[in-house]
């Protein structure tokens, strides 16, 4: 019975040691060394050069012809309104009469200050007389030096306000020619603002005026825009109305500042001229828009591409740095952007969607 329990013993203690040098030498091939986890974290990837082009877009811009020469006729001098016989519309010629006031009392004016100045002359002739004979008397040492000398000042002064007078009656003679509004120019009425025995303020716009001749419009363009364009750069517009007849025309005015309000940029192209062509109508403006040393790079780079802070990967020896960018526009299948890139930087198009910035790369041949 003894020797049979020690059998036992040494049996089960023999395939203890069996199992333990088996698992022991056993090959572990799940595991991975120190090396072959480094290796891991090298993500390999595709990249692309950034270049450098020349772009050129079409950009269309909606606007409304009018005259080049253009007027808000308003009086200078307050009164009713008398007259206006004109309506939207009428066709006016140099110099015709757009509206009257009431010209009594600038008439008056013109009166009393004619009776000034008639007053002051006759006064003012009596007195050389007086200090003529004075100066005759002053000479013969009858009469005093000091009553010479005061017979001169009255003259002199009846003098000056002769002066003063007739200036009152000039400028009461030009509001007399004030009361009757007269057109600069030849050209259409193209709003009325008041109506005869209405109170017409000085600078209140009794109505419009389109010269005839010269045609253009005026467009709003963005902040990125306004530094291609030039005075003289030629255009081509659109009617669409007029079965989209084309009108060519030129760039007259590019705005240095932007409207507080919208933050655009005026602009005002003159139109070739075109028998067509009226004030008020529908125009569709095609800008050619070229910039030169613009950055390109593959769609596929931009990654958050729908978000405000897109951003890209450039390779530099075998690491990679997070660059934001600002998208441009499409320029086929890469798009131009802005940011802290140069010709010729390598980026991410293929692989970078784990990536992070300041990771070790492996650029794929």
């Amino acid at each position: 019975m003894h020797r049979q329990a020690l059998f036992l013993r040494v049996m089960l203690g023999s395939l203890f040691l069996g199992a333990a040098l088996a698992l022991l030498l056993w090959p572990h091939k799940d595991q991975p060394t120190a090396s072959s986890s480094f290796r891991q974290h090298i993500t390999t990837v595709q990249v692309a050069r950034v270049e450098q082009v020349t772009t050129k877009r079409t950009i269309r811009f909606s606007g409304i012809t009018r005259a080049a020469r253009r007027a808000m006729l308003a009086f200078s001098i307050p009164g009713r309104l008398l007259t206006r016989p004109v309506e939207v519309g009428s066709r006016v010629p140099k110099g015709f009469e757009i509206a009257s006031i009431d010209v009594r009392e600038y008439q008056n004016m013109v009166n009393m200050a004619q009776a000034r100045v008639g007053e002051l002359q006759i006064r003012a002739a009596q007195a050389i007389r007086d200090q003529q004979r004075i100066q005759q008397l002053a000479e013969e040492r009858v009469a005093p030096t000091e009553n010479l000398e005061q017979a001169t000042a009255a003259t002199d002064a009846l003098h000056a306000s002769l002066a003063a007078a007739k200036a009152q009656l000039d400028e009461a003679r030009r509001a007399v020619k004030e009361t009757s509004l007269k057109a600069p120019f030849s050209g259409t009425i193209t709003a009325v603002f008041l109506e005869p025995d209405e109170y017409a303020s000085p600078g209140k716009p009794i109505a419009s005026l389109a010269g005839d001749g010269g045609i253009e419009l005026q467009v709003e363009v963005p902040e990125n825009m306004v530094s291609t364009l030039t005075e003289g750069d030629p255009v081509r517009v659109f009617l669409p109305i007029a079965d989209g007849k084309e009108v060519t025309g030129r760039i007259t005015s590019v705005a240095h500042a932007a409207d507080p309000a919208k933050g655009l940029f005026l602009v005002v192209v003159t139109l070739d001229p075109l028998p067509e062509l009226v004030p008020g109508m529908t125009t569709e403006v095609i800008l050619e828009v070229t910039r030169k040393g613009e950055l390109t790079l593959p769609v596929t780079a931009i990654l958050n591409p729908g978000s405000s802070r897109p951003y890209v990967f450039a390779v530099h020896n075998k690491v990679v740095h997070r660059v934001p960018v600002v998208l441009r526009s499409f320029s086929g299948d890469r798009i131009v952007v802005q940011g802290s890139l140069s010709p010729g930087d390598a980026v991410v198009v293929s692989g970078h969607t784990m990536l992070t910035d300041g990771d070790t790369v492996q650029v794929a041949s």
